[in-house]
């Protein structure tokens, strides 16, 4: 499999911080070596997690921060009632459990798309080396920020556009992100259910449905089961607002 048939997988990846692919996404860009180094010696890598197998659920304390290596991770909130409320997909280079910090609780469960691989980072470890190293809580901080940003952004989105506007910015939202990683941006296959997708921007899986047919219909996507083609990216992207980043879970963030 080549990098560009956007499986969401990364086949070769290193078993260090300085060699890792994923470094230019996940770390701040102003650490030199010494201080990789020491990063190093704190993040482990754990056995990866097969298909709807969990990396940590809601309420669970929190211990460890993760960054997804390969593969796609679901992020849902189960409500009062026992209903699943889709917050995020996260994918490789982007971190899980930042905003359990301030809790001391997960404030929602993580869940593999398919078989994930990801690096763990023991929080009150990574406190200490922060002592030593205070780029590391800057980078953590503005990937917070970030956050609460992208939080915003999905409340939005799902309040003030149309259907076919949600739609939109869900798949430019999901071609850039691809993009960054060094992936085909027009042409990919989703790990995410159409329930899951439908859920997340606060609709139901049948009005989805509805919504993909009639940008296949005007010409902007072609859909083949979970393949998508994005075939007129200037358009669609019109159709969102212009707006990139609105539905993603959480936007990459360098230094």
């Amino acid at each position: 499999m080549t990098k560009n048939s956007s499986n969401f997988k990364i086949s070769v990846l290193q078993t260090n911080c300085r060699n890792c692919s994923l470094s230019s996404l996940c770390l701040p860009k102003d650490l030199v070596g010494a201080e990789i180094k020491e990063l190093e010696t704190i993040v482990s890598q754990l056995p990866p997690i097969n298909k709807h197998g969990h990396i940590f659920n809601q309420g669970d304390k929190f211990t460890s921060l993760y960054v997804i290596r390969s593969g796609c991770v679901k992020k849902y909130q189960i409500d009062a009632d026992g209903n699943e409320q889709v917050i995020g997909f996260s994918m490789p280079g982007e971190l899980l459990g930042i905003d359990a910090i301030g809790t001391g609780k997960y404030m929602s469960s993580a869940e593999a798309l398919d078989t994930t691989s990801f690096c763990h980072l023991q929080y009150s470890k990574f406190e200490d080396l922060c002592q030593s190293i205070p780029g590391l809580i800057k980078h953590i901080l503005k990937m917070a920020g970030q956050e609460l940003v992208a939080e915003h952004d999905i409340h939005k989105a799902i309040s003030q556009k149309s259907i076919d506007e949600r739609v939109a910015v869900f798949f430019t939202s999901l071609s850039t992100r691809l993009k960054i990683l060094g992936y085909s941006g027009s042409e990919f296959n989703l790990p995410m259910s159409r329930h899951d997708i439908a859920n997340f921007l606060g609709m139901q899986p049948e009005t989805f449905s509805r919504s993909l047919k009639k940008l296949v219909t005007d010409d902007l996507i072609d859909v083949n089961l979970k393949h998508i083609k994005i075939k007129d990216l200037d358009n669609l992207r019109t159709l969102a607002g212009h707006c990139d980043t609105c539905p993603s879970s959480s936007k990459v963030i360098n230094g």
